[in-house]
């Protein structure tokens, strides 16, 4: 069974269960422990797999590889015998995906063997439940339009129900994306 390119300088192991050495939210290097943060569990989860189908270093991983985990990640049944959400499938194999790529900026990879995982299509959910116009009224009347952070409350409030923004978008707004 070929194994594609080796991708791995020196062949070095891959990180045991209990740590693996993961970038933070921050980008920087760190070490989660698998029982903590869902990244580095998901790491934990696809470190096991590989060990026991015998994949114990870096070099062992290629891009087939991969591919043949996000398949067992989709036929896997758990204990009840439901398969795993979409959303856990792509939460798993975005770890991976961010793991390897960290893998590969830091030099410990010549190759990232997950460059072209696929990750499963999120479906996308309208929220559940929608605030009708007397409850939308009550939030907007809370901002206390006698201050300035009541104005700038009010303002925000405004833009987030009248333009479907999403909050991350309204913070990174600058006064030139305005049309007005």
């Amino acid at each position: 069974m070929s194994h594609g390119p080796i991708c791995a300088r020196g062949g070095s192991r891959l990180p045991g269960r209990s740590s693996a050495a993961v970038p933070g939210a921050d980008g920087r290097a760190g070490v989660l422990s698998a029982d903590g943060p869902g990244s580095a569990r998901a790491v934990g989860y696809f470190v096991r797999w590989c060990t026991e189908r015998g994949l114990a270093t870096s070099g062992d991983i290629s891009s087939e590889i991969l591919e043949r985990y996000r398949r067992f990640l989709y036929h896997y049944r758990q204990v009840n015998g439901k398969p795993l959400a979409i959303e856990t499938q792509h939460a798993r194999l975005s770890a991976i995906w961010c793991f390897f790529r960290w893998l590969h900026r830091q030099g410990y990879l010549l190759c990232n063997p997950a460059a072209n995982l696929e990750l499963p299509k999120l479906p996308s959910q309208l929220p559940r439940r929608v605030l009708d116009v007397s409850q939308v009224e009550r939030v907007m009347c809370q901002s206390d339009l006698t201050r300035p952070h009541g104005l700038r409350d009010r303002a925000i409030l405004e833009t987030l129900y009248s333009t479907g923004i999403r909050r991350k978008e309204l913070v990174g707004l600058k006064l030139e994306d305005l049309d007005l």
